[in-house]
């Protein structure tokens, strides 16, 4: 089945925010309730694009080939992963489609299907280690498969926005180049997502998995950029020094992969009020359109004074 609902934040992660997949959101400087459904959710989000030959040698150049060189056949099977289908379909004539329309539908299907059935694989198979630190347990970081694909998942969640994609899309308008990132970023984003996860990986003694326990009154918020750079900066223009990736997994717990160069330090002293404001402000701010919470009483002060 052909799947136009393209969920760009994992469904199953918001339901530690919601009751009976009903979720608290702000958005548009109002706070209502809605089906988790219907929340971070686009019409053909992940669908594939038909790269151009340019795009394709542009892919190669600026993103494959500076990459470290274990990576390098992932990226050229990421590649091809994201443009056969496409390809398939523009070749496929119209007296092949009209003598096999089975064949027509499901190249149809998996344009629109391919990225959104990756990241769901990649979902089932790190479920078992975010449902571990939703109960306060990450020493599944100890071993080497799961710390591989932890890193790898969080930086593919903070990758696989609608949010990000903006961003990185108007930095890339202000160029000359003769490419459409937008078009670009199904693959793109895995190849970079790949390339931080295994930096983070490669550096984990320096920056290691480190979980937050919220024993404060403020819970966690997340929101449609769930993964939030707490060392970004304010700046749009530039991409940013450091890296320190936060990411809720609840109202109480949240993962964070600090900077090793210039660590936040955020994971080295008890949480306070102070702090989780200020990490729930961040996910405001990194926000594209919706901040979720369990309660209305969590959004409440972050509604901008009417004017």
């Amino acid at each position: 089945m052909k799947k136009r609902r393209h969920h760009h934040v994992w469904k199953a992660y918001l339901r530690a925010w919601a009751a009976k997949d009903k979720i608290k959101v702000l958005q548009n400087n109002r706070i209502r309730g809605a089906d988790l459904d219907d929340v971070a959710v686009e019409k053909d989000f992940y669908k594939l694009h038909a790269l151009t030959p340019l795009e394709i040698a542009f892919i190669k150049k600026i993103w494959i080939e500076p990459s470290p060189p274990e990576s390098r056949q992932l990226h050229e099977d990421t590649l091809f992963m994201f443009s056969v289908w496409t390809r398939l379909k523009e070749q496929l004539t119209q007296a092949e489609a009209s003598a096999s329309p089975e064949l027509a539908e499901f190249l149809e299907e998996q344009v629109h299907n391919a990225e959104e059935d990756f990241h769901a694989k990649l979902e089932s198979q790190a479920a078992p280690l975010i449902e571990a630190a939703r109960n306060g347990d990450i020493s599944f970081y100890k071993d080497d498969q799961n710390a591989i694909l932890i890193s790898h998942f969080v930086s593919l969640q903070h990758l696989r926005t609608a949010a990000i994609r903006k961003r990185i899309v108007a930095r890339f308008e202000k160029t000359s180049l003769p490419v459409d990132i937008a078009r670009c970023w199904n693959v793109i984003s895995h190849i970079t997502a790949a390339n931080v996860g295994f930096t983070l990986f490669a550096d984990r003694k320096r920056r290691p998995l480190a979980l937050l326990d919220n024993g404060t009154s403020i819970p966690f918020l997340t929101s449609d950029q769930p993964t939030v750079n707490i060392l970004g900066g304010t700046s749009e223009d530039a991409p940013p020094e450091h890296l320190a990736l936060y990411y809720p997994v609840s109202p109480r717990y949240a993962l964070i992969l600090d900077d090793a160069e210039a660590p936040s330090r955020i994971a080295e002293a008890p949480l306070t009020e102070e702090i989780v404001m200020r990490l729930n402000q961040a996910e405001v701010r990194a926000s594209r359109r919706q901040v979720f919470a369990d309660t209305e009483t969590a959004l409440a002060p972050h509604l901008l004074p009417e004017v």
